[in-house]
């Protein structure tokens, strides 16, 4: 069926005088068209004038009346109108609400091409810092926003910030951020085992693998912090407070903090208050390039409190061996502690 034909029983379509088999023909007929085609032949302006005419009954009449004439009705235009009878009437209305679905199909065929046309969103690119363990980095963000990386911290940040909100990544570590105030844009950073969310405020994120314990320490403003699987933990922290995520059990512990003790590792200062070896272990593996191996686990749980400002990692093991009764070695690069 060609161009012409198809329009002709559309037309007769519209006026509801095409037997089923015909309608049915014209459905099929109007399946293989293009969109190009379609276009030509139901033009979008009328499936909207159409669309809008199915009631009342008048309504429906005077659109039938502008298809068989080939021109559109005006408001000045007269239109003769006339009842119908109620199976008449009945009969239209199952044509219009047909030829709706052939609409339908001009209405999406457009709309997915609006969308293949539509300009892609924003793609943000972000790049990946790692820091070797007895390292740190200071890093400046797009938005003026500082921060500090701690040894063996695997971060993504973005090249440029989005309108909405400013996220960063770590993939694990630890990270000291003073964040530029910004009401507009939250700053948000996501690890593994929590997300925290501020306006803007200095804290840090403490959140290693291998670590039973993701925390985070607030020395100005205030924070907000949630375990991505259960956003309705949220906790709120102020300033000289702490939260612990334990990671197994999936809850929040807070608390006070020193703040030297947990910020010292900015200037290298490292202080334990009743920490215990495995503890201070994981804390200095990060802090100086070294790996431990302990070969009595009791002393694992064997506690300490000392303070060690800028010293060497043979002069800190020296102050632990005359506390704690343990020996140790240093071979290339592994402190043996037994």
């Amino acid at each position: 069926m060609n161009q012409a034909a198809i329009r002709q029983q559309m037309l007769l379509y519209y006026a509801g005088e095409l037997l089923p088999a015909q309608q049915q023909a014209l459905l099929e007929s109007l399946q293989l068209v293009s969109t190009e085609e379609l276009e030509v032949l139901y033009p979008y302006s009328e499936w909207v004038e159409i669309k809008g005419a199915v009631f009342p009954t008048e309504k429906i009449e005077v659109a039938l009346q502008k298809h068989r004439q080939l021109r559109p009705v005006t408001a000045n235009q007269p239109v003769r109108i006339r009842q119908l009878p109620a199976f008449r009437w009945q009969f239209r209305v199952a044509c219009a609400a047909a030829i709706l679905v052939v609409s339908t199909l001009l209405f999406t065929r457009t709309m997915d091409k609006s969308k293949d046309t539509a300009p892609a969103a924003l793609t943000v690119s972000y790049k990946t810092v790692q820091v070797n363990n007895g390292k740190k980095i200071r890093i400046n963000l797009p938005d003026g926003s500082v921060i500090t990386a701690g040894g063996g911290t695997t971060l993504r940040i973005p090249e440029v910030f989005t309108d909405l909100q400013r996220e960063v990544f770590l993939d694990e570590g630890e990270v000291f951020f003073d964040v530029h105030r910004d009401t507009a844009k939250p700053f948000i950073v996501h690890t593994g085992n929590l997300d925290v969310k501020v306006l803007g405020t200095s804290f840090s994120v403490r959140d290693y693998k291998e670590e039973a314990t993701g925390t985070v320490s607030v020395r100005t403003g205030k924070v907000a912090v949630s375990n991505p699987t259960q956003k309705e933990s949220t906790v709120y922290l102020l300033p000289g407070h702490r939260t612990k995520l334990d990671k197994a059990a999936r809850r929040f512990h807070q608390s006070q903090m020193d703040t030297t003790s947990a910020f010292g590792w900015l200037e290298g200062v490292y202080v334990f208050r009743g920490a215990t070896l495995q503890e201070i272990t994981e804390q200095l593996k990060h802090g100086y390039p070294v790996n431990f191996e302990v070969r009595n686990s009791v002393l694992l749980t064997k506690r300490f409190s000392a303070t060690f400002r800028k010293n060497s990692i043979v002069e800190i093991m020296e102050q632990l061996q005359l506390m704690g009764k343990l020996r140790y070695t240093i071979n290339n690069n592994t402190v043996i502690i037994q």
